[in-house]
């Protein structure tokens, strides 16, 4: 859920790049990556160390609990150009860590790109556009078990197609 807000809420921030992926969406797939990657839902994971061991030159003992900040890693500058800046069709997007890595990869990883794509694809179908609704502001999200970051609430403006026919046509 906190991804699909923050791809809606990236959406209504530009309409440029709303009436780019309606004219092509073939790039709902890259935009999903992106928005995986700059809007990363879990901040954080612990994990136990296995063994001694030694990252970036600080040492790490066995059994130490370790606290990767997957969101950091999203937004790491020798990784990514420009991090901080949602960019479409980013080259490198998919290397995000945002389900893990590895043995740690979240099993749900497939899934969740998936309907994410399929969310994109209904509504740049149905809509027409998309804004924030200024007067009531988005309510962020910060906490939980796993120190999730998303929204609790975005509300938006959504103006539809004028008609559904261009989706389902009406059998004649």
């Amino acid at each position: 859920m906190h991804s699909l807000l923050g791809g809606f809420g990236i959406l209504a921030q530009d309409q440029a790049l709303f009436y780019r992926i309606k004219e092509q969406p073939e790039l709902i797939k890259v935009f999903v990556e992106e928005v995986l990657r700059y809007r990363t839902t879990i901040q954080a994971i612990a994990r136990i160390s296995t063994r001694d061991t030694e990252i970036g030159g600080v040492k790490i003992p066995k059994g130490a609990v370790v606290i990767p900040v997957l969101a950091n890693g999203n937004l790491d500058s020798k990784k990514f150009e420009g991090p901080e800046t949602f960019v479409l069709g980013r080259p490198n997007a998919n290397q995000h860590l945002t389900f893990g890595k590895g043995i740690h990869t979240c099993i749900g990883a497939p899934l969740a790109r998936r309907e994410m794509q399929l969310t994109f694809e209904h509504a740049i179908k149905t809509i027409k556009s998309i804004t924030l609704d200024p007067l009531r502001p988005p309510i962020p999200h910060i906490g939980g078990s796993t120190n999730e970051y998303g929204f609790d609430s975005l509300s938006v403006k959504i103006e539809p197609m004028p008609t559904l026919d261009l989706i389902f046509p009406r059998a004649t």
